[in-house]
């Protein structure tokens, strides 16, 4: 009986070693399993991630290309204008002037600029007073629009009208400081070229053109001659193509989950995939807190994201720059 009694125990005993290898090895599969499926899931994240940003990534390097290369049209444009007023005032080498082209011709190719080139609305040129050819006062008093009567300054701007036809009127006060209620000086166009001597970019602001509503930018190049500068020459370009150009980019994008907005240099919305009513205002009325900090951080030419994991959320930001201005527009995908 004693000897059954320690079979049983070393039976017994065994059993519970047996059981709990099994409970052991079960639990071990078990915890090795789920580890294996948070790595799985982890890996599986990041690569899903890593796809949608270089997606959004190429997307967004897409449109900026696109954008910047019809942004820079005008700015070539007025370039070229800009060196033919500046030949006015340089000599050959016998101290002859390069260029002789009365006003009145060269309202001639200021109008033949802006027929010749569709997709602006408008050029013009303001000089300096007495500037370049010094011949303003046998000016004064002109019948010519385009110069001033008073002084014979030549101030000019020939635009394409609502019906097609095109008109020439004389350019207002170029020296007027007035912030308007887009916050810039109401002869910014003159005045950011004088003061900084490089060609600038007004960012848009909505107009009535006919009955339509435009995001109006102007481009200007400065005439400069022997590092002085004597004018300038500026083109105006409706920007709207930018939201229809972003509207069609983000219906393709994920079946237009997201949207995507363009802020100009002065923090207003040029364009806004979510609601076209806000083309205009500031970004910082109508983005949340987060994402106006994040445009402040990023760097020009950089794609930074900001990602939500817990919602699901993510954003591009893409800053770029136009010719050789100081302009910085921000491409924005959520």
């Amino acid at each position: 009986m004693k000897f059954k009694s320690i079979q049983s125990s070393v039976a017994a005993l065994a059993g519970a070693i047996v059981l709990s290898v099994v409970a052991a090895l079960v639990l071990y599969s078990l915890f090795s399993g789920a580890r294996t499926q948070a790595l799985v899931d982890k890996r599986t994240t990041a690569q899903f991630e890593q796809a949608i940003q270089q997606r959004l990534t190429a997307i967004a390097r897409t449109q900026a290309s696109e954008i910047q290369r019809e942004l820079e049209a005008p700015l070539h444009t007025a370039a070229g204008l800009a060196t033919v007023n500046a030949a006015l005032g340089m000599k050959d080498s016998k101290g002859e002037p390069l260029l002789k082209v009365s006003r009145e011709q060269l309202l001639n190719v200021l109008h033949e600029t802006v027929v010749r080139n569709p997709k602006i609305l408008g050029a013009y040129i303001g000089w300096e007073k007495d500037a370049l050819d010094h011949n303003d006062a046998a000016y004064a008093e002109t019948p010519i629009t385009g110069v001033d009567p008073k002084d014979g300054r030549l101030m000019a701007w020939w635009y394409r009208k609502p019906d097609g036809t095109f008109n020439l009127e004389k350019l207002a006060s170029l020296e007027d400081t007035k912030i308007l209620s887009t916050g810039i000086r109401s002869s910014e166009y003159y005045l950011c070229s004088r003061e900084t001597r490089k060609p600038c970019v007004i960012d848009p602001a909505p107009y009535k053109v006919g009955d339509k509503m435009v995001m109006l930018s102007s481009f200007i190049e400065p005439i400069m001659l022997d590092g002085k500068f004597q004018g300038i020459v500026g083109a105006d370009l409706s920007v709207n193509f930018i939201q229809d150009m972003l509207e069609s980019a983000n219906k393709k994008l994920y079946d237009g989950a997201g949207d995507m907005a363009l802020i100009a240099t002065n923090g207003r919305l040029v364009a806004y995939t979510k609601d076209t009513g806000k083309l205009g205002e500031k970004a910082s009325d109508i983005l949340d807190a987060n994402e106006v900090a994040n445009l402040s951080k990023i760097v020009k030419g950089e794609v930074s994201y900001d990602i939500d994991q817990e919602h699901g959320h993510i954003e591009l930001y893409l800053p770029f720059g136009i010719g050789e201005t100081d302009a910085r527009w921000t491409l924005m995908i959520r």
